[in-house]
């Protein structure tokens, strides 16, 4: 399963069928940049969602994405931030949380002074994880104007910038009590990670309270980048199942720079989550005509489903406030977790003489359960599933084990020998390149042999000069074998 088209490397969503929860129009637009969710203005908010792609938690999920957060403003820079979040793919008809620090998962809960800011979390929302530049996605929040759950009194005395967070599912409606139903509690924070600061972080406890813990991450680096192509960051995210339906395991990579950080290293996000709604109010009348000076209540214990849906569909949302940047994500690939996996391969030769070379030496394919812990081998890699892909099209040769190239040769693969022959015409020097995919599943093994679990294209690059010895080499490029 892929998300990528040949234009920016994202598929354009249907839009249209966003809806905005804060009625602050939705900014999301399709640029030479890659998607833009937010221009660099104060008081803006995009969404986007991929209607046309689901998963299972029985799957899991692995997402990666180049994402750009900058302005161009030295002084009012630096808000707030981007989500991608996970929700129910049962849903027909999506609306957002709200915008600025609820960076379009949380709710916003208010008294009637605020009443315009009040705005539900986000339609079946079961997982956000919000890349906070600002740093307010994970604080607990009392005001007229901004209620809701979170680790309190953390974000006062801490650093509060460059926080990756991860907030939860959708809560359950408390009806009696004024301000709190349907879509107004939930979503609690479960980590929290800065990405400058090794020990500032928090995680929500088996008791429901948050406390600080030991972590192996040890990098440091802005959230935040510039402008142009190589200035562009590239994010992972990767939901896994737990084994015996209990969740899922998450994991958030940032790769800055020449520099892969695990910032969240398999978060396990259990099938039910205790937490605290601590963000409520000790007046009759409920939310509506609190002071947000004197009536500000205690807490309560929720023992809260959090449970994967059966069927989930993911998107992204950004939000600015009095600082602001713009945020553009582009390059979105999605795949499964224990995908095939096929790596880039080159070799040489001269005008007129054909090469060999054995590609999926350095390719991996998967067999067994699929679990975090999958060990990846070349020989789980069904020969056969082989496929050339077109070089203009991009979809898979017609004639998946022999493709001619107009003007520059003849490609041939024998699934027996697993070799690539490359025959180039006498006429042609420079470089040829093809690319191809792969499959697992051997002996029909689910769920490797399904489609959806071939892996993305590499390329084959041959290079052809005009006098010489003739070389065979299959030099690997890359041999990541996991």
């Amino acid at each position: 399963m892929s998300g990528t088209d040949d234009n920016q490397g994202i598929k354009k969503p249907e839009q249209g069928r966003v809806n905005v929860g804060d009625r602050t129009p939705n900014q999301a637009v399709m640029t030479t940049e890659g998607y833009r969710l937010t221009e660099d203005k104060s008081g803006k908010f995009g969404a986007i969602y991929l209607d046309d792609c689901q998963f299972s938690p029985i799957n899991g999920i692995r997402v990666e994405f180049e994402y750009v957060i900058h302005s161009a403003s030295s002084s009012n820079g630096g808000a707030d931030g981007f989500t991608f979040f996970v929700f129910d793919g049962s849903q027909t008809s999506i609306t957002t949380g709200s915008g600025g620090a609820s960076a379009g998962y949380m709710y916003t809960r208010a008294n009637n002074k605020g009443k315009k800011n009040r705005c539900q979390g986000l339609t079946g929302g079961y997982l956000g994880v919000t890349f906070d530049v600002y740093g307010n996605f994970k604080d607990r929040r009392w005001s007229a104007t901004d209620r809701k759950n979170g680790i309190k009194d953390y974000g006062n005395s801490q650093g509060k910038q460059n926080h990756i967070t991860l907030r939860g599912a959708k809560g359950v409606a408390h009806p009696s009590i004024n301000g709190m139903g349907d879509g107004y509690t939930g979503y609690p924070v479960l980590i929290t990670q800065s990405t400058t600061n090794k020990s500032d972080n928090r995680r929500l406890k088996a008791d429901g309270d948050y406390g600080s813990f030991s972590t192996s991450y040890n990098s440091s680096f802005q959230l935040r980048n510039g402008t142009g192509s190589g200035k562009y960051r590239k994010a992972i995210i990767e939901l896994y199942p737990i084994a015996g339906n209990n969740g899922m395991y998450v994991t958030v990579k940032v790769i800055h720079g020449d520099t892969e950080s695990t910032v969240i290293n398999d978060y396990a996000y259990k099938t039910e989550t205790a937490y605290f709604e601590n963000a409520i109010s000790n007046a009759s009348s409920g939310d509506y005509n609190a002071d947000d000076k004197i009536n500000e209540g205690g807490a309560f214990k929720e023992n809260l489903n959090t449970a994967p849906p059966a069927i989930m569909k993911m998107g992204f949302a950004a939000s600015t406030g009095g600082k602001y940047d713009k945020h553009v994500i582009k390059n979105l690939s999605i795949t499964f977790p224990c995908s095939a996996k096929a790596e880039n391969d080159a070799a040489e030769t001269t005008r007129g003489y054909a090469v060999s070379l054995l590609p999926l030496e350095n390719d991996i394919a998967y067999t067994g359960p699929v679990s975090r812990m999958s060990v990846g081998s070349k020989e789980y890699i069904d020969p056969s599933t082989f496929c050339f892909v077109h070089p203009l099209t991009g979809q898979p040769s017609a004639t998946p084990h022999q493709l001619n190239v107009a003007g520059q040769g003849n490609w041939v693969y024998d699934m027996h020998t697993k070799k690539v022959t490359f025959t180039p015409l006498y006429s042609f020097i420079g470089n040829a390149v093809v690319k191809y995919t792969i499959k697992g599943g051997l002996n029909n093994e689910m769920p490797y042999c399904d489609e959806a679990y071939r892996s993305q294209p590499a390329s084959i690059r041959v290079s052809v000069s005009s006098a010489g010895h003739k070389l065979i080499s299959n030099r690997m490029i890359s041999s990541k074998l996991r």
